[in-house]
């Protein structure tokens, strides 16, 4: 995300949690969303 807000200005840039997650079991899934969530958190913070 930090090199896509790089290239993409933060405002439009979204993070897809489709990508694979329907073919993994829910440990996984719901790791990979706390990631996501907090990679969010993340750059929201950092652009305050």
């Amino acid at each position: 995300m930090h090199k896509g807000t790089a290239v993409v200005p933060q405002e439009p840039l979204w993070i897809n949690p489709e990508c694979g997650l329907k073919t993994r079991g829910w440990p996984e899934t719901e790791a990979a969303l706390h990631n996501m969530v907090a990679v969010a958190r993340e750059l929201r913070n950092s652009s305050v």
